[in-house]
C-alpha cells in the first residue's frame, strides 16, 4: 500500500465524515468513524497467523498521540502476559501503533484554539485503552510515523480484545473473521494453537 495515497484519502474520509456527523463518548469527545481502503483482507484466523511475526497476549500500559500528515496515530506501550508465537517473552514491553486515537485536529495547518477534541476510530473500532487486554496478532511496522513499533495484522484483522474472560475479534461485521465468533480464553487460546502449527 503507497502510505502517501493511503494518508490523504484516510484525510478526505475523515472530513467528509466529519461533515456527515459523529457520535460522542462518554467524556463527550466526538467519535469520528474513518472509512478506510483496506488492501488486504483476512477471511481465517490461519491466515491472520501465518502472516504475524509475534502473537501475544498483551495488557495496555499507557499510550500517546502523535499526528502525522494531520492524521492521529496511537502508539502504545503493551507488557506481554504470554507469547504464542515470535520472539518476545512474558513481561517484555512492546510498543504498537495504531491509526487513530484522541487528539485535536489543525484547520489549515493551524491549532482549533478551542480546545475541541475528536477521536478517529478507524473503521469504526476505537484504539486500544490503558488497562484493556488483548491478543494480538503483529507485524513489525515500516512507515515515517516512529521506529521500533509493531501493527496489528491489517491494523484490524490481528486484534482480539479481552474483556471479562470472553475474547472478541474487535473488526466491525463487515471485516470480521469467518472462523472466529466470541468465546470464552481457553477456546480461543486453543483455537489459537492450532493455527500457529
Amino acid at each position: 500500500m503507497n502510505p502517501t495515497r493511503f494518508h490523504i484519502g484516510v484525510t478526505l474520509l475523515c472530513l467528509l465524515s466529519l461533515l456527515a456527523g459523529c457520535s460522542k463518548d462518554e467524556s463527550n469527545i466526538e467519535i469520528i468513524n474513518g472509512q478506510f481502503s483496506i488492501s488486504k483482507q483476512y477471511h481465517s484466523l490461519d491466515h491472520v497467523v501465518s502472516e504475524a511475526t509475534e502473537v501475544v497476549e498483551v495488557e495496555v500500559l499507557e499510550q500517546h498521540v502523535i499526528t502525522h500528515h494531520q492524521m492521529p496515530f496511537t502508539l502504545s506501550n503493551v507488557k506481554v502476559l504470554a507469547s504464542h508465537k515470535g520472539s518476545t517473552h512474558r513481561g517484555d514491553i512492546l510498543q504498537v501503533i495504531e491509526t487513530g486515537g484522541v487528539y485535536e485536529p489543525k484547520l489549515d495547518g493551524t491549532d482549533t484554539k478551542d480546545g475541541r477534541k475528536l477521536e478517529l476510530a478507524f473503521e469504526g473500532v476505537r484504539v486500544m485503552k490503558p488497562g484493556e487486554n488483548y491478543f494480538l496478532a503483529l507485524q513489525q511496522f515500516h512507515g515515517p510515523q516512529t521506529d521500533n513499533a509493531y501493527v496489528a495484522i491489517g491494523e484490524i484483522f490481528g486484534k482480539f480484545k479481552l474483556k471479562s474472560g470472553q475474547i472478541a475479534h474487535v473488526a466491525p461485521d463487515k471485516y470480521k473473521l469467518q472462523d472466529i465468533q466470541p468465546m470464552n480464553k481457553s477456546e480461543f487460546q486453543n483455537r489459537l494453537h492450532s493455527s500457529i502449527k
